[in-house]
């Protein structure tokens, strides 16, 4: 009888033991989980990482070093078409969620990359009876790498702006709009990427240099991006603190 009593004693014991060590083990498992970055973090990574980075890292071998890796890994939950592009990031834009367009939203974007000169974009949006016009740039150097936001302004207009946006971009067939197969691009010029929402629908099209390659459409639609420019003083920006003009006037 002391025998099997002992042996029972015994294993309680290990039994404890055991589920000690197992309840010891889950917390450090739980503790050693990585945990996931802030927005602040996220931005400081891109910052150090990929903004100086020759085509966001596309020409890695090591495909996790991309921008288009870094995005799907931080924001898995954002269905863009363009995810491999990090100049909206770089300019601290968001990335349309085509699964989720906003059926209220009136907002059109134009990010331009030239060649050899900084990188900006001009956003416009109506609320209520007003229209914002944002215009952002970022030290980068070109198409050869985003850099970070260097400066944004902001003005207020009447609804008038993005009206008058809206009515040309109609005209212009804008949201059925795709390839301008009548321009092959180039070797340098520049890169313009047009964005639009409006009534749910949404689209965005890239043509090179529209200001002069391509049909009577892409050029109508640089013409809004030269107006954009005078109303939101890019050009009188960049002079004021040193940098070289858009360059946008040039054919």
């Amino acid at each position: 009888m002391q025998e099997n009593k002992t042996t029972n004693t015994g294993i309680k014991l290990l039994t404890t033991l055991l589920f000690f060590l197992l309840a010891c083990n889950s917390t450090v498992q739980k503790t050693n989980k990585p945990q996931g970055l802030t927005e602040e973090e996220i931005r400081q990574y891109f910052a150090d990482s990929l903004s100086g980075r020759y085509g966001f890292g596309q020409f890695e071998k090591d495909s996790t070093k991309t921008f288009a890796h870094f995005f799907r890994t931080n924001y898995p939950g954002i269905n863009t078409k363009y995810s491999d592009n990090a100049f909206p990031f770089a300019f601290e834009e968001e990335y349309i969620d085509t699964t989720k367009i906003d059926t209220l939203k009136k907002w059109f974007r134009i990010i331009v990359v030239p060649c050899f000169r900084r990188p900006y974009c001009f956003v416009v949006e109506k609320k209520g009876d007003k229209s914002f016009l944002t215009t952002k740039v970022t030290n980068g150097d070109g198409g050869y790498h985003t850099g970070v936001l260097l400066l944004t302004t902001h003005f207020m207009f009447r609804d008038t702006l993005y009206d008058n946006i809206s009515k040309r971009l109609d005209t212009c067939r804008f949201w059925t709009l795709g390839e301008d197969t009548s321009c092959h691009s180039g070797l340098d010029g520049e890169t313009w990427i047009f964005e639009a929402i409006e009534n749910g629908r949404y689209n965005i099209i890239s043509r090179w240099w529209p200001q002069g390659c391509g049909d009577s459409t892409t050029m109508s639609l640089s013409e809004i991006g030269f107006e954009l420019n005078q109303l939101g003083k890019l050009d009188k920006v960049l002079t004021a603190i040193g940098e070289r003009q858009s360059g946008m006037y040039e054919r």
